[in-house]
């Protein structure tokens, strides 16, 4: 989780200091699915949780501004893998899954 979190500042870090020329960066969009399954990290609403709340604050820490994926579980998107319908900070309701 920590090292997502720092994966996702410094590749920032790096456009800013490389590439933006002195532009404003944001970070165009992160955040953690609460189920499925791709990989060693679990997809759990624990997880989404504190992985929203280091990357807010890593966020901060570091003068970027970001666009967090995604507003709403998307339990539209027919056929596509549970972790990807399980981003949002609502569920498919608007029920808030956590305090952001």
């Amino acid at each position: 989780m920590d090292s997502s979190v720092q994966s996702v500042i410094q590749r920032a870090n790096h456009i800013k200091n490389n590439v933006a020329g002195g532009k404003k960066v944001r970070i165009g969009e992160t955040g953690w699915s609460s189920a499925g399954n791709t990989g060693p990290s679990p997809l759990t609403l624990a997880n989404e949780i504190a992985y929203a709340q280091k990357f807010k604050c890593a966020a901060a820490a570091a003068g970027f501004e970001y666009f967090y994926f995604e507003a709403k579980d998307a339990q539209w998107k027919a056929g596509a893998v549970q972790s990807e319908q399980n981003f949002g900070i609502f569920n498919a309701g608007f029920t808030p899954k956590f305090d952001f």
